[in-house]
């Protein structure tokens, strides 16, 4: 218990209450104050981890010297969403803060197939911030299903719903529609439907939102990666507004349906009834899918 006091004898006489140095962090990560070095700081068995995307690490965490009082502590990633970290906050006690625990980081399989770094800082009041980096791996495989290479010709689009059959070699989960557009114009959208007996059958998933048809390459992201399995699928091309053409062979010929009779909005619907098919040039129409 610190009280005034009084310098005696050879030391000038002072009196008034003590007044301890502000803290501050020490070098080796010690917090200074009072006069005193604390040496509590987070222990972990790595701070540089990696590991593949869709899989998990773990990396033990404990304190290096008893709190005394029970010291919460928050885990955050950079990336919540992409590489979560579990769990995102504990409480340690005199009687369990030498004990690991277990804190897992688990990347989930996006739609790119670039590898990202994530860094979860650990945090405690009164303790410096420990940073630990997480390297995943990303193994993701690109798949472009259709026509995306750009033909020489075009076809210019009406606003029926224009449907080409296409087959997913392998499984994998859609992550975007694209159309090559010769002449951009107005507005477009694109779903896919299952196949029923050469022709379109029910409708899967479609775009988010419907997208400006612009020169050139044109991507409509769906709202959720949807998991399609290898097979047959129709995919389904409609547009409104402007005179937009539409990347088409000058050689290449295939199936082709239309759905119902022109529409006035972009919207997608089972066939009802039985869709027109015949056989016209290729169009530059794919979806992206990742496995």
């Amino acid at each position: 218990m610190r009280s005034s006091f009084c310098c005696i004898g050879f030391v000038a006489a002072c009196s008034g209450p003590f007044v301890p140095p502000a803290a501050h962090v020490s070098p080796d990560g010690g917090l200074v104050g009072d006069g005193v070095v604390s040496t509590q700081r987070f222990v972990v068995d790595a701070d540089q981890l990696s590991v593949a995307e869709g899989g998990r690490v773990a990396l033990a965490l404990s304190l290096a010297a008893n709190p005394d009082v029970a010291l919460a502590v928050t885990l955050e990633s950079s990336d919540p969403v992409g590489a979560p970290v579990s769990p995102t906050s504990w409480l340690f006690t005199s009687a369990d803060y030498l004990r690991p625990i277990a804190v897992t980081i688990a990347p989930r399989i996006d739609a790119n197939d670039v590898s990202e770094v994530t860094t979860i800082s650990i945090r405690g009041a009164g303790v410096q911030t420990q940073i630990v980096t997480v390297t995943t791996e990303d193994s993701t495989q690109l798949d472009r299903t259709g026509w995306p290479a750009p033909f020489s010709g075009g076809v210019l689009l009406d606003t029926s719903v224009h449907c080409r059959p296409v087959t997913l070699a392998a499984s994998g989960f859609l992550s975007a529609f694209a159309v090559f557009a010769a002449t951009g114009g107005g507005k477009f959208s694109m779903a896919i439907y299952s196949d029923r007996a050469g022709q379109p059958g029910t409708i899967i998933t479609q775009a988010a939102i419907e997208q400006p048809l612009v020169d050139g390459v044109n991507l409509a992201p769906i709202a959720t990666a949807t998991e399609l399995a290898a097979g047959r699928y129709w995919l389904c091309l409609a547009s409104r507004f402007g005179s937009p053409a539409v990347g088409a062979s000058a050689t290449e010929t295939g199936p082709a349906c239309v759905l119902g009779d022109p529409v006035n909005q972009l919207d997608f619907w089972d066939p009802t009834p039985q869709s027109s098919c015949t056989t016209e040039p290729l169009e530059n129409i794919w979806i992206t899918t990742y496995q």
